[in-house]
C-alpha cells in the first residue's frame, strides 16, 4: 500500500468509527432497559462487522484478527487477564489506604445492563485504537511506534471526561501501552479481546463496592 493511501485509509478509517461511536450512544437515549440493552449488543455487532468489512475493502485482506478458531483461548484469556489486572489494582490501591472494601453484592439484572452498556464502548474503542490505529502505523513501521502514538491518542480523548485531569490522561494512555504492548503476538495481527469490556465492567462495579476516604 502506498504512502498515500495509507494515509488516506488510517484517517478516514478513523474518522468513520469515531462518529460511528458517537451514534451507537444514542441507545442509551432508550428509557426501556431491555430495549436499551439490545441496541447495545446490535451495536458493538454492527461495529465488528463493519471493521471486517472496512478492511477487506481497504486492505484487501482477509481479517484474520477476527478469526473464530480463537475466540474461546482470547476470551479466556482476556477475562484472566482483566481479573489479574483489576484485583491488583485494587489490592495495592487498599494497601496504599486509598480505598477501604465496604461490601459486595450481585444484582444480575444491573450487571447485565452494565456489561451491555459497555460493550459498545469496548468494542469501537478496541476498532479504533487497536484494530485500525495500532495496527495499521505498526504494519508501516514499527511496534514502539504504534504504541507511542495509539497510547498517547487514547489518553488524550479521554481528558473531556467529568474529573479528568493530565495526570489521569497519562494514567490512561500508560495502561493502553502496556496492554497493548501485553497482547502484541502473531506479528502485526492484533486480535481484539474482551479485556476492554470486563475492564469497564469492573471499573463500573468495584466504584459500588469501593469506599473512598
Amino acid at each position: 500500500m502506498s504512502l498515500g493511501k495509507w494515509i488516506l485509509c488510517l484517517i478516514c478509517g478513523f474518522i468513520l468509527f469515531f462518529i460511528l461511536y458517537a451514534f451507537a450512544q444514542l441507545a442509551d437515549l432508550i428509557r426501556n432497559s431491555w430495549i436499551q440493552m439490545g441496541a447495545n449488543v446490535l451495536t458493538a455487532v454492527l461495529g465488528v462487522f463493519l471493521y471486517a468489512v472496512w478492511t477487506n475493502l481497504t486492505e484487501h485482506r482477509p481479517v484474520t484478527e477476527l478469526a473464530l478458531k480463537r475466540v474461546g483461548k482470547d476470551t479466556g484469556l482476556g477475562l484472566l487477564t482483566g481479573v489479574l489486572y483489576f484485583a491488583v489494582v485494587a489490592g495495592l490501591m487498599a494497601l496504599a489506604g486509598c480505598y477501604r472494601i465496604t461490601g459486595a453484592h450481585f444484582n444480575f439484572p444491573a450487571q447485565l445492563q452494565a456489561f451491555c452498556l459497555f460493550l459498545p464502548v469496548a468494542v469501537f474503542e478496541e476498532v479504533l485504537f487497536r484494530g485500525i490505529v495500532f495496527r495499521m502505523i505498526d504494519d508501516r513501521w514499527n511496534t514502539v511506534v504504534a504504541l507511542l502514538i495509539s497510547a498517547l491518542i487514547f489518553g488524550a480523548i479521554h481528558l473531556p471526561n467529568p474529573g479528568a485531569t493530565l495526570w489521569s490522561a497519562f494514567a490512561i494512555a500508560v495502561e493502553a501501552g502496556v496492554l497493548l504492548a501485553g497482547e502484541q503476538r502473531d506479528g502485526a495481527q492484533q486480535r481484539l479481546h474482551v479485556l476492554p469490556i470486563l475492564e469497564a465492567e469492573l471499573r463500573h462495579h468495584i466504584a459500588e463496592g469501593i469506599d473512598r476516604d
